[in-house]
């Protein structure tokens, strides 16, 4: 996807999705819950995003979604529909779980995925620092 992209200088957004508390789910209710907080996340984020984003588990509560033709503002608003998704979903079927989201938007000629995903990540730790349950969006 990053390929085309920068090949026909097209936008592409990187997101990096961290979800908050979730540590405490598997601690409090055991690994059977966090178990089904992580299939309906999964879940969740298939049915939200759209066929052509690609979403990959990175780590236990971590998630990478690429977001190929978007722009910082359709990064944005696809990642505030996904958050309250999630938020939604997980209040009402399974542990109150929210997310902490990072993004980066690029307009064309993206960095490596590495260093997309790099940049996601500290704004989703920025996001998570300062509070959970909030995104940090910016274009490169």
């Amino acid at each position: 996807m990053l390929v085309l992209a920068k090949r026909h200088k097209r936008p592409v957004a990187a997101a990096y999705i961290d979800l908050d508390d979730f540590k405490a789910v598997n601690d409090t209710l055991g690994r059977a819950a966090g178990d089904a907080v992580l299939r309906r996340t999964a879940e969740v984020l298939q049915y939200t995003l759209r066929k052509t984003d690609l979403i990959a588990r990175l780590q236990a509560d971590e998630f990478a979604v690429l977001l190929p033709e978007t722009d910082r503002e359709g990064a944005t608003f696809l990642l505030e529909r996904l958050c309250l998704a999630l938020a939604e979903t997980h209040t009402e079927r399974t542990a109150p779980v929210t997310a902490s989201v990072g993004a980066v938007a690029c307009d064309a000629d993206p960095p490596s995925i590495e260093n997309l995903l790099k940049r996601a990540e500290a704004l989703m730790r920025a996001a998570k620092a300062a509070g959970k349950n909030e995104m940090r969006v910016e274009s490169v």
